[in-house]
């Protein structure tokens, strides 16, 4: 669900808005507001080694191949 400022829309947009999120609340799909910051799981190691892979692009060329294998996931 994507955070909308509803002061900034129309009134028919901001309706729709409204009654979109009533009826995500009652069917449980919103997500429960954050308890505090986000705090990574991986260990300083793991995060050195994810930072080197995109900077050495190595990440870009694993996702292009993906990619170039399953067009479906290019615009996705």
């Amino acid at each position: 669900m994507v955070a909308v400022n509803l002061v900034d829309l129309p009134p028919e947009l901001r309706d729709a808005v409204t009654r979109a999120r009533e009826s995500a609340s009652r069917t449980g799909s919103l997500r429960p507001p954050r308890v505090g910051p986000f705090e990574s799981r991986l260990t300083a190691e793991e995060r050195r080694a994810v930072a080197e892979l995109i900077e050495d692009g190595t990440l870009a060329a694993a996702i292009a191949a993906v990619a170039a294998d399953d067009p479906d996931l290019a615009d996705q």
